[in-house]
């Protein structure tokens, strides 16, 4: 049976947390869920992606999308290789 919260949020459009684990097996990730999976600050990530460490995108034919995706891999890559942004 599910409580009343959770039929308010259903109704709202209020997503479910998602596990680290759910993450961790997701190609495309939320700059948020990023940040959560690899433990960055806003501000780091932001530093990391905005001076080259990896790219973001941004869905749809025109580029023009407000939502910002990263693909996990290269996150991943990026922190592994432990090079540092000019």
């Amino acid at each position: 049976m599910e409580s009343k919260s959770a039929k308010i949020n259903q109704k709202r459009g209020v997503r479910r947390s998602v596990s680290v684990a759910d993450l961790s097996v997701r190609e495309w990730l939320r700059p948020v869920e990023a940040m959560r999976l690899f433990g960055l600050g806003q501000s780091k990530f932001w530093v990391y992606a905005n001076d080259g460490g990896f790219p973001t995108y941004r869905p749809g034919s025109d580029g023009k999308s407000r939502t910002v995706l990263v693909r996990r891999s290269e996150v991943e890559a990026f922190l592994a290789s432990g090079k540092s942004v000019n």
